[in-house]
This record gives structure tokens, sequence and C-alpha cells, in this order.
């Protein structure tokens, strides 16, 4: 059976300028005997986009999550945003990460 593991659910990515792009990235593994597929990912936040290296992930290998955010017209200070990543795991079908960092003048 697949197994979905996150290389980090929670992702900082710092002090940015506003205006600038923010961009982290993380894993998504597959400790599982068999594909570890993703379907989607979502949040209700159209300045932050997703891409992965691949939507298909082998047994015992991983694929990159990169996530980009646009800062322009965003406030100076804290920002927080949580992503959902859907896969075809039973046992964890929505994997939740935290994005945040610091936007300063």
């Amino acid at each position: 059976m697949q197994k979905a593991r996150i290389g980090s659910a929670s992702l900082d990515f710092g002090t940015v300028r506003s205006g600038e792009m923010a961009v982290v990235s993380t894993f998504i593994c597959n400790d599982g005997k068999r594909r570890l597929l993703i379907r989607s990912a979502s949040t209700p936040f159209p300045e932050l986009k997703t891409s992965f290296s691949s939507m298909v992930v082998a047994p015992m290998d991983s694929v990159q999550l990169k996530l980009e955010y646009d800062t322009k017209g965003k406030s100076t200070g804290k920002a927080e945003h949580d992503i959902s990543v859907f896969v075809n795991d039973p046992a964890l079908p929505e994997i939740r990460i935290r994005f945040s960092g610091t936007i300063i003048q």
C-alpha cells in the first residue's frame, strides 16, 4: 500500500520585501509499496502557487513540492497560509502544510 509522508509540514519563507516572490520547497515521500498519486493541491489564496516535480511518487521515492508566494500588494508583517495536498493514501488522504514568513517594506 502507498504511504504518504511530508518532508516538513511547516515551511518558513523567511523575510521578503513587499512585491518580491517568496519561494520554498519540501518533499512528498512515499514510504509504501504502491504508487502514491498526488490528486491536487488546494489553498484559498490565489497569490500562493504550488507545483510538483511529478504527480506520481514511486514506492520508496519522493517528489518535490515547490511553493511560490507573490507578495505584491500584501501588507507588511507576519503572513501565514495553509495548503492542503490530496493523495491516494487511505490513511492520510490530506496532507496539510503551514506556509509562513514576514513581509517587510
